[in-house]
């Protein structure tokens, strides 16, 4: 068994050879400290402005789940208000429709006491943000 390293400015590069496979080691980021690793790349963390504007169709789906029952397939209003009028979550920005989610007050008034408050274990703030995409989406 042979070990042969090759150095290059930044980058170093391991390898064994065992018979005729050659298996390369794990690579030991010498990258500048700025430098994006390829994993970071895969993760499911969205940049801070796509989340921020949300995904009309994933809210589409969480807004299914847990806010039809009471404001409507369409948000139009049943038990609970409309949510498309040209006052309401439309209008708001993401930070005020959180907080209408998480506490309970939008920014005219406090919401009744039968309006849940989600917490982020309930709906995360990403699909808050996607639930206020969907909604924006709605006529």
């Amino acid at each position: 068994m042979t070990t042969e390293s090759t150095t290059a400015e930044s980058t170093t590069t391991n390898s064994t050879t065992t018979g005729a496979t050659t298996t390369p080691a794990p690579a030991t980021d010498t990258a500048a400290p700025d430098a994006t690793p390829a994993a970071a790349a895969t993760t499911d963390a969205a940049p801070a402005g796509e989340a921020a504007a949300g995904d009309p169709t994933a809210g589409q789906t969480v807004f299914a789940g847990n806010c039809a029952g009471c404001h409507g397939a369409n948000a139009q209003g049943q038990i609970g208000p409309s949510l498309v009028t040209a006052d309401g979550p439309k209008a708001w920005t993401d930070a005020q429709f959180l907080t209408s989610l998480r506490e309970g007050k939008t920014p005219q008034r406090e919401l009744s006491a039968a309006m849940p408050r989600f917490s982020e274990g309930q709906i995360s703030d990403a699909d808050v943000a996607n639930i206020h995409a969907y909604l924006k989406t709605l006529n």
